[in-house]
């Protein structure tokens, strides 16, 4: 009987480096890459610092205390430098989440997930108002027209409206919007 091969799973017995030391400039570049290649808003900037910070606390040279210190300057330098700016993000993930289709309801909800603001979250969305005269009718209008429903639909629009509808409250759309974005007679009746 052969024996198993075990020497496959080997790799887990191996040494493995100790985490690299943080100092500032090595925290502060690892905030510009995650920025530069993620975006994000700053709690989510300090929660991969903080994490960097913790992993090298491990090491024998490293105290969690002075770590976290270095994050909290590298932090100030980079709210600073305006290399991290949530007010600026706010806008553009509101901007990007009504455009496909999200209600206003839902994107204060999804920016309130991300621990911005109420300030910056409030004016996101009144730059939305302004943008569009009724922003959850445009984008009802923009959520339809992705999904494909009322109008937007070629055949069997008067079987599939009440999944349509459903569909439409599910995604936080009020039933007056949704009726009016699915019962229109054509895509030209867009008034957003």
């Amino acid at each position: 009987m052969d024996e198993p091969r075990y020497e496959l799973f080997a790799d887990k017995h191996r040494k493995r480096r100790p985490p690299a030391k943080v100092t500032e400039a090595s925290l502060l570049r690892a905030g510009q890459r995650y920025i530069e290649r993620y975006g994000g808003p700053s709690h989510a900037v300090a929660t991969v610092l903080r994490r960097r910070a913790r992993k090298a606390a491990t090491r024998p040279d490293t105290e969690l205390e002075d770590a976290m210190q270095l994050v909290d300057t590298v932090m100030a330098t980079l709210l600073n430098s305006s290399a991290l700016d949530d007010r600026h993000w706010a806008a553009e993930r509101a901007r990007r989440l009504h455009a496909r289709g999200t209600p206003m309801r839902m994107i204060r909800m999804r920016l309130a997930q991300k621990r911005l603001d109420r300030d910056h979250i409030d004016a996101a969305i009144e730059a939305l108002g302004e943008e569009a005269g009724d922003p959850d009718l445009a984008a009802a209008w923009a959520y339809a027209r992705r999904r494909r429903f009322g109008p937007f639909r070629f055949d069997g629009r008067s079987e599939r409206r009440d999944k349509d509808l459903a569909a439409m409250a599910r995604a936080g759309f009020h039933y007056g919007i949704a009726s009016k974005v699915i019962d229109a007679e054509s895509a030209d009746d867009d008034l957003s």
